[in-house]
């Protein structure tokens, strides 16, 4: 055989030696038969198994099996291999690690296992947080510490855990850290640490004894609540002993709910009503008679207590009676008004004579609550001898206390009595009428055909027996007409009209108040004055009321009118304007008496209101008072008010004034502005030039000349042509002047005037047209073209 080529050997030996190394890495990497992982107690297999991914369908149960057998084996090498794989993001993986550290019994397992229970994710992981639990207890006492150690220093979530798996030990150690654990804000954690120690038993329920003296109400009341669970009886005494002690409503409610569990009965003691109060078994409370005072007085006092168990504590102290007499009394005074409105309420119960003067002090209290609660007793014990304390509790500013002290009265009875209740329904106090008619049906009082029964009836609206009592009735009924009710006071006015009283039409005005029927009232006319001005306070339709007035004119509505003036609705103020404007005359008076007031009493807008109405009036006895305005140093806005009424009123009297305002440069511009157009309105030919020279005044401000240039057209005098003319070159006022040209109707402004249509303004244009036409008569409009030819034919 020919020798192969070096190469040729080289090559073959590459590619066998590729074979037999995959060939090794095929047999490395095939997974191990389930069979073989089950029997082994190679640990290196193991552990590479428990890390088996490769992405075959029997690679979980190879994993889980591998890390089931680690368990097994549970030797050092074996756990501390599967706490290195609780890391494992596979969360199957890591349930069947920790199920595997659980049974191979190490405590090397405890602390990682621990440290995986405060992992949130954990938490979160419902099985997988189960499980853990689980495998934790089977640690017993072994774990103990650790898991007390965790309980102490985690959060609420590991606190709840640990605290159950805690519950499957004992011990003092575990005990303790359980019982300080109800020293929580949190209700999970509270829960399972309850649960927990009730789940332990007798030896938790020894241990817990003195915590129901701690300092913290609620681990009071968290101790009776395990120790009724656990149901053990060495536990009955001291929480008898408790019960006695405590001051807090739910630890009490909480050792009573215990003390049932544990089957004790009450007995006649002090102990036996504070279980009867936190039941709320009053009558079995009472029935202990003196022994039930303190802790009734101690509920009463507690600033934590319901108002319904004071109430029923303070009625069941009058219901042991004479025992309990002094008790109640002294509450009188204590520092709480609901306990010493609970206190005469309990009196009134009890209803002894010896406690008269006790109630009748309290009768003046600050507490209306209590002045209520003091009256009602005194009624309750019903004697003649608290008829004067009763009477003096009439004059009361609470209507409760007024309406109280009747029935009170009703209840004392007697002559007296009734005398005082006939009083009080014949009085002013109309709110409590009714109440009075009833506590004289209470006292068998029968009616008649009196004035006195007219009220009776009144009060009880009947109006049918007020028809009948007749004249007698006529008084009562219209006294109860200005307060009375809506849908009452139709009645009362049919009543008076079918007892035939002329009044009746009067009564019926508030009546069509209510109803606005304003013609009829206006119809009735002065008659009508009185209620409608009482109906201004709170009508809802005010300005109609005052509109009313002015259609009636009567002098009688000037001064509620005057009244309304500043009225901060703005249309109750322009109806008052206008109804003093319509009444006229009579209304002179106060206008000029409000303008002459010197004080502060009239602001400036009711004093504005009283000069613009004196204009309205024309009245000329105004002139001196509004010259007096004018001329002296008053609000600005009131000089120009009366300034502006002067030149309405026409009154030469006041040239010289405005003409002296005019010319004072130094006077407000708006007090000039309004001298010039009322000195326009006044029409002195003696003050042209002056208008003319304002109006020529360059120097002068342009709301001076515009106003010159108005009160030049309102004059018309020809003087004042050329100047206007002058002005038409104003662009700021030209429209003044062309309006102040079109008044004088001079034939020199008419050029002017139709050059001025070739403006680019439209509305100086419309104006232009209109003032030429108002000259001439002639009706061209703004056509600039026609106006010509019509003007050059009158120029010829």
């Amino acid at each position: 055989m020919a020798t192969l080529p070096i190469f040729m050997v080289i090559t073959f030996t590459l590619i066998a030696a590729a074979l037999v190394i995959a060939l090794a890495i095929s047999i490395h990497n095939r997974p191990p038969s389930l069979e073989y992982l089950k029997n082994t107690t190679d640990i290196h297999q193991l552990i590479k198994a428990a890390h088996y991914y490769v992405d075959i369908p029997n690679a979980p149960a190879i994993r889980a099996e591998a890390i089931r057998t680690l368990g097994h084996i549970g030797n050092p090498e074996a756990v501390e291999a599967l706490i290195k794989a609780l890391n494992t993001p596979d969360a199957d993986a890591r349930r069947a690690i920790i199920t595997a550290l659980g049974a191979s019994r190490s405590s090397q397992a405890i602390a990682p296992l621990i440290n995986l229970l405060k992992n949130p994710a954990t938490f979160k992981n419902k099985p997988l947080h189960e499980e853990l639990q689980r495998v934790l207890r089977t640690f017993g006492q072994a774990g103990a510490q650790l898991l007390r150690q965790a309980f102490a220093e985690g959060p609420d979530s590991v606190k709840i855990a640990t605290a159950h798996i805690m519950a499957d030990m004992a011990g003092e150690q575990v005990l303790d850290t359980l019982i300080a654990g109800l020293n929580t804000t949190n209700p999970n954690v509270e829960t399972a640490v309850t649960q927990a120690l009730t789940k332990i038993g007798p030896e938790a329920a020894k241990k817990l004894l003195p915590s129901l003296n701690h300092a913290a109400p609620s681990i009071r009341a968290n101790t009776a609540i395990i120790l009724g669970h656990i149901a053990n009886p060495v536990a009955m005494d001291p929480l008898i002993d408790r019960l006695e002690q405590e001051d807090d409503l739910p630890a009490r409610q909480a050792i009573v709910t215990a003390l049932d569990t544990l089957g004790w009965k009450p007995a006649n003691s002090t102990a036996g009503a504070i279980y009867w109060i936190a039941k709320h078994r009053w009558d079995q409370c009472a029935a202990l008679g003196q022994k039930a005072i303190d802790p009734l007085l101690k509920v009463i006092r507690a600033p934590d207590a319901e108002q319904e168990t004071k109430h029923q504590a303070t009625q069941t102290l009058a219901k042991i009676g004479k025992p309990a007499l002094l008790t109640l009394t002294q509450l009188l005074t204590h520092q709480d008004p609901l306990i010493r409105q609970l206190a005469a309420a309990a009196l009134g119960t009890l209803g002894d004579e010896s406690t008269l003067d006790a109630l009748t002090q309290v009768t003046t209290d600050h507490s209306w609550q209590v002045r209520l609660a003091a009256v009602q007793a005194l009624g309750e014990i019903g004697v003649p001898q608290s008829f004067e304390a009763v009477l003096n509790t009439l004059k009361d500013s609470m209507p409760d206390i007024r309406i109280a002290a009747l029935a009170a009265l009703a209840k004392i009875g007697g002559p007296k009595a009734e005398s005082q209740l006939i009083k009080v329904l014949l009085g002013s106090d109309r709110a409590i009428h009714p109440y009075a008619a009833q506590a004289l049906d209470t006292l068998g009082w029968r009616p008649d055909f009196t004035e006195t029964s007219a009220a009776y009836r009144i009060a009880k609206k009947q109006w049918k027996q007020c028809v009948a009592i007749g004249r007698p009735a006529v008084k009562p009924l219209m006294a109860a007409l200005p307060n009375a009710e809506r849908a009452d006071r139709k009645a009362i006015a049919e009543t008076l009209a079918a007892i035939g009283d002329p009044r009746a039409k009067n009564a019926m005005v508030i009546y069509w108040i209510d109803e606005n029927e304003w013609d009829k009232c206006i119809e009735l006319g002065a008659n009508a004055v009185p209620a409608l001005v009482a109906a201004l306070d709170d009508h809802p339709n005010r300005a109609d009321i005052i509109g009313v007035l002015g259609e009636i004119g009567e002098a009688k509505a000037v001064e509620p009118l005057c009244a309304l003036l500043n009225d901060p609705e703005p249309a109750v103020g322009e109806a008052a304007v206008a109804a003093l404007i319509k009444i006229r005359k009579p209304a002179v008076p106060a206008m000029l008496h409000i303008i002459q007031d010197t004080t502060d009493r009239h602001p400036v807008q009711v004093k504005q209101a009283a000069i613009h109405i004196l204009g309205e009036l024309m009245a000329p006895q105004a002139i001196g008072p509004l010259l007096s305005v004018f001329q002296s140093k008053a609000d600005a806005s009131l000089r120009k008010a009366a300034a502006e009424t002067l030149g309405m009123l026409g009154d030469k009297r006041a040239i010289e004034p405005m003409l002296a305002a005019m010319k004072n440069d130094q006077e407000a511009w708006e007090i000039r502005k309004a001298a010039t157009l009322t000195l326009g309105r006044l029409k002195a030919a003696k003050t042209t030039p002056q208008l003319i020279h304002t109006l020529n005044g360059w120097q002068e401000l342009g709301y001076l000349r515009q106003a010159a240039a108005e009160a030049l057209g309102n004059m018309g005098d020809d003087r004042a042509i050329e100047p206007l003319l002058n002005s038409l070159k104003e662009k700021n006022f030209v429209d003044t002047v062309v309006e102040a040209l079109s008044k004088i109707k001079s034939n020199k402004a008419v050029e002017p005037l139709i050059d001025l249509l070739d403006s680019t303004d439209r509305t100086l244009v419309i104006a232009a047209g209109d003032a030429l036409k108002n000259i001439t008569g002639k009706k061209f409009g703004a056509e600039r073209a026609q106006w010509d030819r019509w003007w050059r034919t009158q120029r010829r």
